[in-house]
């Protein structure tokens, strides 16, 4: 663990810059997921309509998200994640002032542009940073750490800040701090984050070249779909299934989300270690079968304290999950093509989203608490099965090519042979 904090401690300054504004992001998100549902609750919208407008929310930002790509060509990454998290903000306030359904769907949209934009570019320009493989896997497993935590504040905070400040609702004031905090990351951002180092200089068209995508991005974007329908199901709209669920009132539903997103980040911390020494597959099977079996059993009837640590148990390692397949899918490609694969990604995660959240909206309008865990059951299995038998050959030959490439034939230890699904230690 020692070596592994040094490791993360030398990362570039780009990502160091990175990781310094994540926790405003992380504050404006976790007060989002903890007061947003109980906003247009107490405005007088129902479960099925809020589902809707979550549903609208994800469509465009899918929609969005291929002109993210083309202007990540144009206007660089940089600047698109900053746009992005200007929109976000503007998004938010709209709703935190918005008291009709049109005008709050609006808002909405706004935001999903925004969060599409950011999306897009996050994550390829963070990888642009990096000179290798070994600093991109730090790098994408401590935003995680970073941004989890101040999830957890943001969400403590939205339940503390219920009722406390005046407002056309109890949750409208946590709404004005969620875009005050994404405001402040957009301008510190704007201020410390570099420029991209691989920007393509007047390739605004180059999106074009990239059609047809290739097997692996139409197979990795096929995977996103899945990802977005199971992520879907619960976490939205943990609030309200935790409520209904426990009968619990609005500052314990929030303690315990903040307590949920604690575990989040200190299940990224694993992501690294875990790949270099079991490599991706046996580590992705491993967090498959946890996932499914314990969505599976919270959505049975079981007592409070069981159903509290089965749930923190599982976000920590859904989490950890995403970081896993995530993080190395789009290491697996190459630098031209990360924003290609990310903004297909977010088309297809966000259509996997937008059926998710209609489902589960469907099913607490109609009293059915667990249900959306049974349903995440099924959807984590079948994004499994797609897994092995879609994703992982394509995964296998990257790592092996990566792994040949760093280490000598007489080096290479039997028990980390790419065929056996185990990455190498060594690979950087």
């Amino acid at each position: 663990m020692r070596a592994y904090l040094r490791s993360c401690a030398s990362l570039p300054a780009g990502v160091r810059r990175f990781l310094l504004s994540e926790p405003l992001l992380g504050l404006g998100f976790g007060l989002i997921a903890m007061v947003l549902n109980l906003h247009l609750l107490a405005l007088g919208l129902d479960e099925a309509t809020i589902g809707r407008i979550t549903s609208l929310s994800t469509l465009v930002m899918g929609a969005a998200s291929l002109p993210a790509i083309g202007l990540c060509r144009r206007w660089g990454r940089r600047a698109v994640l900053i746009v992005g998290l200007a929109l976000m903000s503007g998004g938010t306030a709209a709703t935190a002032a918005a008291r009709e359904l049109l005008p709050i769907a609006l808002a909405q949209a706004v935001y999903g542009i925004g969060l599409a934009f950011l999306l897009t570019a996050e994550i390829p320009l963070l990888y642009a940073y990096c000179a290798d493989s070994r600093a991109r896997l730090r790098a994408f497993s401590m935003m995680f750490v970073v941004f989890t935590p101040f999830t957890a504040l943001g969400t403590y905070l939205g339940g503390a800040l219920t009722g406390a400040l005046p407002g056309s609702t109890p949750y409208q004031a946590a709404l004005w701090g969620a875009a005050g905090a994404l405001a402040l990351c957009t301008l510190t951002r704007f201020l410390l984050l570099p420029a991209d180092p691989h920007r393509d200089e007047g390739d605004e068209n180059g999106i074009f070249r990239s059609f047809p995508p290739s097997r692996s991005v139409w197979a990795f974007t096929g995977f996103a779909a899945l990802g977005g329908l199971s992520y879907a199901l619960v976490t939205p709209f943990a609030n309200l299934i935790v409520s209904a669920a426990l009968g619990w009132n609005d500052a314990d539903t929030a303690a315990l989300l903040a307590v949920h997103a604690v575990a989040a980040s200190l299940f990224s911390l694993l992501a690294p270690s875990l790949i270099e020494r079991w490599g991706t597959r046996r580590t992705a099977t491993g967090l498959f079968v946890l996932n499914t079996a314990l969505s599976a059993m919270l959505a049975i009837a079981l007592p409070a304290p069981v159903f509290v640590l089965l749930f923190l148990l599982r976000g920590g390692l859904f989490t950890l999950l995403a970081n896993v397949t995530d993080g190395q899918i789009l290491q697996a490609v190459p630098d031209a093509q990360r924003d290609l694969v990310a903004g297909l990604r977010n088309i297809a995660r966000n259509f996997g989203a937008s059926a998710g959240a209609w489902a589960t909206g469907e099913a607490l309008s109609d009293k059915m608490a667990t249900a959306p865990f049974a349903m995440a059951a099924a959807a984590t299995l079948i994004t499994w099965i797609y897994f092995v038998r879609t994703c992982w050959p394509l995964l296998a030959e990257w790592e092996r090519v990566s792994f040949a490439r760093v280490t000598p034939a007489h080096q290479r230890p039997r028990s980390a042979a790419p065929d056996s699904g185990c990455a190498s230690r060594r690979r950087t």
